[in-house]
């Protein structure tokens, strides 16, 4: 059936640069100085998993498209893009005379190139981030030496988000992940200066950048800082220009960051249910938890009210299939608690883990039983996730008498490569979705070999529903469809066991101008490559 149209609008005139007021030009020169908690160990933005590795690498790279502000969606390499074979190929014409920093031009070639890698067609490794394009893309043509020609199954709405997602970068054709641990192979604004392990990393203006006059800072460096206190304080003095966070990670300050809103003095942003889908994920084909019984049974048991203290006190908010209730595909919070299975308060939470300790002795486990917790601790750490696993490890026990062994994954690529082979039985997690679309979601993380579907959950019954939801115009019946898949996961087959998540602000000091609020926060191309912001003191 015929999909919707792709949105936004594709453009046929390269792209503009910031629009400032006119009482601001921007202003050339200077360096800015950000934080962040952890330091990338490759410059591979396909694989590296984290939102600290966006800030870091996307400014040495380029995609197709970008995204700076809301749902707006540019060329980056492309000169202009369009839609044809009624929205089932796009085409891009790309910018002449781009070059990586080692000099050689980039073409159709690289692009086709960087396109198989992110699909895993190249070494058999998807993207974990941006992979979900394989379910879009039938064939790339390269007709000239600068068209590149995306031929789709199907019309799709996601596709141009997903090319403005950070991890979507443009390498040199026959680039290999060896070649993407030793140095970044972009065309981005910055070009790497110098680098402290686990603490510094410099970053100067690329003087071949290709948009005119860009970046308008001479230098960035990124402050590696563990420790999430230290940053927060270091933000409140104005040693870095920008902070993203949540209530969570930063409760005893909110009320120094909202004295700071409310005097004018920082720009502030909202990204509901942004700090994305918690929960307990679960490998349907790894005993244990190839009994659906064993996954209801913690399902069941965990306690959301506990769990959300644990992790973020008042502000937690509840999520279900990755979504919170502000989000246009998120489930009011009066049809989740009591009523969602799991989601029981009170005298309903006993009832629900009587019902667990049964549907475990039913399978088995009357005593409970013990298993290795897989956790990656080396990319992700913070007061959210580490003490949600640790909850969830309490849990267990208490409620289940399942004693868990924590197994720390080694290193990012550690993480990477046992999670893409379904090689751990559970793990308390958090994704991070990159476009907020429904076909993202279900089409990443539930289909059947989905690109980031690490469960290897696997039902043709979703599979064909997704494929209703992606060509589906009408957005009611959409979520219509999406609410169905929910069901199904949460319910029917038990796919993970939801807890709540919160919210993700941005605060940005007052002088550092072109600063914009894109689709997502982190993982937005255009937010993370800072060729647009400059210093308004200097």
């Amino acid at each position: 059936r015929p999909g919707p149209v792709a949105t936004p609008t594709p453009t046929t005139v390269a792209p503009p640069t910031a629009t400032p007021t006119p009482s601001e030009q921007p202003k050339r020169g200077g360096s800015v100085k950000f934080i962040e908690a952890a330091q990338t160990q490759t410059y591979d933005l396909y694989l590296e998993c984290c939102p600290t590795m966006q800030l870091e690498l996307s400014k040495l790279y380029n995609g197709l498209l970008i995204n700076y502000d809301g749902e707006k969606v540019e060329c980056d390499i492309c000169q202009e893009w369009r839609l044809e074979n009624n929205g089932k190929t796009m085409v891009f014409i790309l910018r002449q005379g781009i070059k990586f920093h080692n000099g050689k031009e980039l073409t159709s070639a690289d692009v086709k190139y960087s396109i198989r890698m992110i699909t895993g067609q190249v070494d058999g490794i998807v993207s974990p981030r941006v992979g979900v394009m394989k379910e879009y893309i039938d064939t790339v043509e390269t007709p000239s030496k600068y068209e590149v020609r995306l031929n789709l199954v199907r019309p799709s709405a996601l596709m141009p988000k997903i090319l403005t997602v950070a991890g979507s970068v443009i390498v040199p054709e026959g680039t290999t992940r060896d070649d993407l641990k030793k140095g970044a192979l972009g065309t981005g604004p910055f070009v790497q200066k110098s680098i402290v392990p686990g603490a510094t990393r410099t970053l100067e203006r690329n003087p071949n950048y290709f948009k005119a006059g860009q970046p308008y800072l001479d230098a960035v460096t990124i402050d590696i800082v563990a420790d999430a206190t230290s940053r927060n304080a270091a933000f409140l003095i104005g040693k870095y220009p920008y902070l993203a966070t949540s209530y969570g990670y930063a409760a005893e300050f909110w009320p120094q960051l909202t004295k700071l809103k409310n005097e004018g003095k920082v720009f502030t942003a909202i990204e509901y249910g942004g700090e994305g889908p918690h929960g307990v994920w679960m490998n349907p084909k790894k005993p244990p938890f190839n009994d659906i019984k064993v996954r209801q049974a913690i399902n069941l048991a965990l306690n959301r009210v506990e769990m959300g203290q644990a992790s973020y006190r008042e502000y937690a908010v509840e999520q279900l299939l990755f979504y919170s209730e502000k989000q246009e595909y998120g489930t009011p919070k009066d049809k989740i608690w009591n009523v969602q299975a799991g989601w029981g308060t009170g005298a309903k939470k006993a009832e629900e883990q009587a019902q667990a300790k049964k549907l475990l002795a039913d399978a088995g486990f009357p005593s409970g039983f013990k298993l290795n917790q897989f956790v990656n601790t080396t990319t992700i750490s913070g007061f959210g996730y580490t003490a949600g696993h640790l909850e969830a490890q309490s849990q267990f026990k208490k409620y289940l008498n399942i004693e868990t062994t924590l197994d720390y994954a080694t290193s990012s690529a550690d993480f990477v490569a046992r999670t893409s082979n379904h090689d751990f039985f559970f793990m308390f997690y958090i994704y991070y979705p990159t476009t907020y679309d429904p076909d993202e979601v279900i089409g990443q993380y539930w289909v059947c070999g989905g690109a980031r579907n690490q469960e290897d959950y696997c039902n043709p019954e979703v599979d064909k529903l997704f494929l209703q939801m992606s060509g589906e115009l009408d957005p009611a019946k959409r979520k219509d469809v999406f609410l169905k898949i929910q069901d199904i996961i949460l319910n029917k087959d038990v796919g993970y066991a939801p807890t709540p998540t919160t919210d993700r602000y941005v605060f940005v000091w007052n002088w550092l101008g072109g600063f914009t609020k894109p689709r997502n926060i982190w993982f937005s191309n255009g937010n993370v490559r800072s060729d647009r912001v400059w210093l308004k003191q200097q």
